[in-house]
């Protein structure tokens, strides 16, 4: 429903031209005809213009934090995080304290 009501301007432009068409060549009334026809067409040209600028990239990163984040998804606050675990700085690896070797690069951690 979003997307017709977006492209309800389009729609109707289209239509108006249409008519104007038909006005034309059924009606014979060529100076109604040619002006709806061509202030439909104009107006649809305008119109797909606005309705192709206005379409929104998914993967646009910009828009990562433009909505709030799910009540659930909050970190928990008594977590103090784990103390017994070293990261390795050349590979990102990590291990428990106890080792203190990197078991990728065999770097040692402490």
């Amino acid at each position: 429903m979003k997307t017709i009501r977006s492209a309800a301007g389009l729609i109707a432009a289209v239509l108006l031209a249409a008519w104007g068409t038909l006005v034309l060549v059924f009606a014979g009334q060529h100076v109604l005809g040619a002006a709806m026809m061509l202030f439909g067409a104009a107006t649809a040209v305008w119109q797909g213009k606005r309705l192709w600028e206005s379409r929104q990239d998914p993967y646009d990163l910009s828009k990562l934090w433009d909505q709030e984040p799910d009540p659930d998804a909050e970190p928990d606050e008594d977590w103090e995080g784990d103390r017994d675990t070293v990261y390795c700085y050349n590979c990102g690896h990590a291990v428990a304290e106890p080792f203190a070797r990197c078991p990728e690069c065999g770097l040692q951690l402490r």
